[in-house]
């Protein structure tokens, strides 16, 4: 039975609202969210997904939607929701990606390494994503085009076989990428002069691996933005939150991998988490200012205010 078409949305909002209900109610037991949930998601949520559909009313390519929030924040959760609502119950058809799948391999972050920096060799920042192939993905994607959806594992910091990597043969109608620094922009030289943290003190002391990264925002990161339309952002209250909710994450990933290779402890992950200092503050101090829709957040992830453009 082919899906229900919502191309025109005034068919009313009570059956949206019965759709979306069901949808919660599948996400949530699939995703093993806490019941509160959905009461949460139908307040917040909700809007973005009628906005969204009326987006894409005769639209002749898919509407590609950028969502950044820092580790921890919800984003991820939040783009599998908006998905899964669109693929279930409508006709379009949607897809998430991951920054975070993009990443490059060792052997590529080692050989960038030796180029630029030795703290390339850790995935994180802008220059650790392999930006050639996101560009082939999005515009295949774009081009309704059939493609393999990269995923990587972090357990093993390493990139799936690409034998793995789903295979995308179906047209969509939406692009929903993620990721920590996803919009983020290029910052002033000047602004790069004072280190934000001990460990750019110690380890970049002569600028070249935030010089470099800052770099590639402009020269490969801004022109993949330039194919996003619409930007949500999830912004924690401030840096401080993001090692509290890393860990969390990473007791997650250690749960459903409790042997793997590459789950890191806490020491470990407030020295990982510096990496991402510099570009987080500027996540949270430049994008509510073009974003489309800013979720404003609490200590506890919880979301207090919707503020759209």
């Amino acid at each position: 039975m082919a899906k229900p078409s919502y191309r025109l949305i005034s068919i009313g909002e009570h059956v949206i609202d019965a759709k979306l209900d069901e949808c919660l109610n599948e996400f949530i037991n699939k995703e093993q969210l806490p019941l509160t949930f959905k009461a949460h998601a139908l307040k917040w949520f909700k809007p973005i997904f009628t906005d969204v559909l009326m987006h894409q009313i005769n639209a002749k390519r898919p509407l590609f939607i950028g969502v950044n929030g820092s580790q921890g924040s919800g984003k991820s959760t939040l783009s599998q929701l908006l998905t899964e609502f669109i693929n279930q119950a409508t006709d379009y058809n949607a897809v998430t990606l991951s920054l975070d799948d993009f990443y490059l391999n060792k052997d590529a972050r080692n050989e960038l390494a030796k180029k630029q920096h030795q703290m390339f060799a850790t995935r994180g920042v802008p220059g650790t994503h392999d930006t050639q192939l996101m560009y082939e993905v999005l515009n295949k994607l774009k081009n309704g085009q059939p493609c393999r959806l990269p995923r990587f594992n972090k357990a093993i910091d390493n990139p799936f076989p690409i034998d793995e990597f789903p295979l995308q043969e179906t047209k969509v109608d939406f692009v929903i990428l993620e990721g920590w620094c996803w919009g983020v922009t290029a910052a002033p030289d000047e602004a790069l002069i004072q280190p934000i943290n001990e460990m750019e003190s110690s380890k970049d002391a002569f600028m070249l691996w935030r010089q470099y990264s800052n770099q590639v925002l402009s020269t490969e990161y801004q022109p993949l933005y330039e194919l996003f339309d619409y930007w949500i952002m999830l912004k924690a209250p401030s840096f401080d939150c993001v090692y509290k909710w890393r860990c969390e994450q990473e007791d997650k990933l250690r749960a459903k991998n409790p042997d793997a290779p590459g789950i890191m402890n806490e020491a470990q992950i407030y020295a990982f988490i510096q990496h991402y200092q510099r570009l987080t503050e500027r996540c949270l101090g430049t994008l509510p200012k073009t974003f489309d829709l800013v979720f404003e957040l609490n200590h506890d992830r919880e979301i207090i205010q919707a503020i759209y453009k």
